[in-house]
């Protein structure tokens, strides 16, 4: 296949990678018969640990009883907004009106942007600070759309295949990588980024994938994603480099098999 951004470089060396366990642990969870609750509180846990990777002081224990206690208001709605984008993922097919959509709607109680700003890619330039100032910055806003477009001409052509588990686990995680890269909203990029990726997933896997708790894996191991995405000073830099992202490719695999304490 012939992608825009996406490359398939480091296919044979992620296989390698990859235990002969995901498969099974994936069987086991593609076999259930998941009622529609089963979905929804999959989708409430996925939703809260992606919250906790981005700042939230809830768990999934925390969200429950403030939710019941209605205390800690805010961060429930951001909460319940993004369980709402996830929900909207599921019933519709991927695409970039879609995401866009759910962006809306996971950013409904974002304080820090604008309406105007929900929904839309971003127009102002944006980039990630560490505690040694900037660490990354993203690309320049006029070239949001058109890096977005690219992004989906090579979510299109894969979604066309026929895709094994393995494949699928890459190209999903090469889509949440470069998406993170492009940075294309001015705020939730984070939580859309890992929305997509699950979201692409569920396309070529089928439902089963939403009980995978990659979100946890994630939030859990937060210091092995924050930096194995941290490739590149900025996207120029970043795209050059992008035979150093297997580090980052191989978490999501580890994800399937996971299973949180809590």
């Amino acid at each position: 296949m012939r992608f825009q951004i996406i490359s398939d470089s480091l296919l044979k060396s992620f296989d390698k990678k990859i235990k002969a366990s995901v498969k099974k642990c994936f069987q086991e969870l593609d076999s259930k018969e998941f009622a529609v609750d089963d979905f929804k509180n999959y989708m409430i846990a996925g939703a809260v640990a992606s919250s906790q990777i981005e700042g939230s002081t809830l768990d999934l224990n925390s969200f429950y009883q403030s939710k019941q206690n209605k205390t800690n208001k805010k961060e429930v709605k951001e909460i319940e907004n993004l369980l709402t984008a996830y929900q909207y993922a599921k019933r519709y097919r991927l695409t970039q009106k879609g995401l866009l959509k759910c962006h809306e709607i996971l950013a409904e109680t974002f304080t820090n942007i604008t309406k105007s700003q929900k929904g839309k890619y971003r127009k102002t330039m944006v980039g990630i600070r560490g505690w040694s100032g900037l660490v990354y910055l993203a690309v320049e806003p006029q070239f949001v759309q058109q890096e977005m477009s690219k992004l989906f001409e090579d979510i299109d052509q894969l979604l066309k295949q026929e895709l094994t588990l393995k494949e699928a686990l890459y190209y999903a995680s090469y889509i949440h990588f470069v998406f993170a890269k492009i940075h294309p909203f001015a705020d939730g990029n984070g939580r859309a980024a890992r929305l997509l990726e699950k979201w692409f997933l569920a396309e070529v896997l089928g439902d089963g994938v939403w009980g995978i708790p990659s979100e946890k894996y994630y939030y859990d191991n937060r210091q092995d994603y924050y930096s194995s995405l941290n490739v590149g000073v900025n996207y120029y830099e970043t795209i050059e480099r992008l035979n150093q992202v297997l580090p980052f490719l191989i978490l999501l695999p580890q994800a399937v098999c996971y299973k949180p304490l809590d």
